[in-house]
């Protein structure tokens, strides 16, 4: 559903979200993950206009594996 989701939905979304935060803590968020990691460009778009800086990530250096640094670069460069 999220992929699907509209421009206008999804920043509605972001500010129902920063108020939420707004109104607990005082703090407005700057960052996004989308959820899941799914992204296409209206999602990515959204997050970045409405202020947000997107982050992602990627699950195939097994990190967590706890592999020498040179390793995981080795990985990143391929």
């Amino acid at each position: 559903m999220l992929r699907q989701m509209t421009a206008e939905l999804l920043s509605s979304e972001l500010d129902k979200t920063d108020k939420v935060f707004w109104d607990i803590a005082k703090y407005k968020p700057t960052l996004y993950r989308p959820v899941g990691g799914l992204h296409n460009d209206i999602i990515i778009n959204s997050a970045v206009q409405t202020g947000f800086k997107v982050v992602l990530w990627w699950l195939h250096i097994q990190d967590s594996k706890r592999p020498a640094p040179d390793k995981i670069c080795a990985l990143l460069n391929r």
